[in-house]
């Protein structure tokens, strides 16, 4: 069943709001901490634009969840000390990790995108990864 391995103790939170959230298996998701609510806030005014429903934050600290819980947005605790763009895009390999484990297909995107229309009504699903970068060369691609 949806979604999956939730008997493991370390993927019951998660379970718990991708059973709610995901629609078709799928969520739209973002790493976000409470230095950027400002930004965040910004991204959430263009998901609900774009009329995009299955959509959660990766909450960092306890500020955000608290700040997420007050306006009623979905959100996965990972608490970390990670600081800066860098270190917690480089959480974002071991999050998808997690959505794959319980069966859910996930859109990672930054808080810096505003989507205009719902993704994934565009996405052919005909691979099992695809990514963008903000990189051009060996080194940062």
């Amino acid at each position: 069943g949806f979604p999956a391995n939730c008997e493991r103790e370390e993927l019951q939170e998660l379970c718990a709001v991708v059973r709610r959230v995901a629609i078709n298996r799928e969520v739209l998701t973002a790493v976000c901490n409470s230095k950027i609510i400002g930004q965040l806030e910004a991204f959430l005014d263009a998901v609900a634009s774009a009329g995009i429903k299955n959509v959660m934050i990766i909450a960092l600290d306890q500020k955000l969840c608290d700040w997420l819980d007050k306006r009623g947005v979905a959100y996965y605790r990972k608490i970390s000390t990670a600081a800066g763009s860098h270190k917690i895009s480089a959480q974002k390999f071991r999050i998808v990790k997690e959505f794959l484990e319980v069966g859910c297909s996930v859109l990672m995107s930054d808080i810096d995108i505003v989507w205009i229309r719902n993704p994934f009504d565009a996405i052919w699903r005909d691979t099992d990864l695809e990514g963008a970068t903000d990189g051009w060369d060996e080194e940062t691609a």
